[in-house]
């Protein structure tokens, strides 16, 4: 059988010859036929159909909740968290002084009284007044008061050689509680 562009060379009309293109081709524009590859000699734009698949849509939308109106109360500051902070810092105070308290946070000597008389805490002087609170209580747990006060002072394998109230300022809570955990497990000093 003879491609349709031999064909057309014979004579084939229009039609006749874009029956045997779309016989080899199936609507396009590139016809392969007989190892030989031509482009149909009239170039028309065939137009697909476009077949609608039905897309699947996943129950479960794990960044959606079923609250589409949310509503919160007023609430009084005290219930958002800064009475516990208020009553870290009283602890901090008891233990060390307001003067030193002050001094490890990095504020004014004013400031902690401003604190305890109900003057707002901001979020990094929270965090920090949380971790001095822990610390020291976690200390106070495994120490007795005089060894807690030398433990912070002094320098400590644990950290390198560094004194853990230098530590708790500088880098914060996490290196300190690791070595006195090690301290409390027996961990030779």
């Amino acid at each position: 059988m003879r491609s349709h562009t031999e064909q057309r060379g014979r004579g084939l009309s229009f039609r006749s010859h874009r029956k045997a293109h779309n016989l080899c081709c199936r609507n396009t524009f590139r016809c392969v036929n007989l190892d030989r590859v031509h482009w149909a000699w009239y170039t028309r734009n065939v137009k697909r159909k476009k077949v609608k698949t039905p897309q699947r849509r996943s129950v479960a939308r794990p960044w959606r909740t079923g609250v589409r109106h949310l509503k919160i109360k007023r609430v009084s500051p005290l219930l958002l968290g800064d009475e516990p902070v208020q009553d870290s810092l009283k602890r901090v105070i008891r233990l060390l002084g307001s003067n030193q308290t002050a001094d490890l946070l990095g504020v004014s000597k004013s400031q902690t009284s401003r604190w305890l008389h109900g003057e707002p805490i901001g979020a990094i002087s929270a965090r920090r007044i949380a971790d001095f609170d822990y610390v020291l209580a976690r200390a106070l747990r495994v120490f007795h008061p005089d060894e807690a006060a030398a433990f912070f002072t002094f320098p400590q394998p644990f950290l390198n050689g560094a004194r853990p109230i230098d530590v708790l300022v500088m880098r914060g809570a996490a290196p300190v509680i690791v070595a006195l955990d090690q301290i409390d497990e027996g961990a030779f000093i």
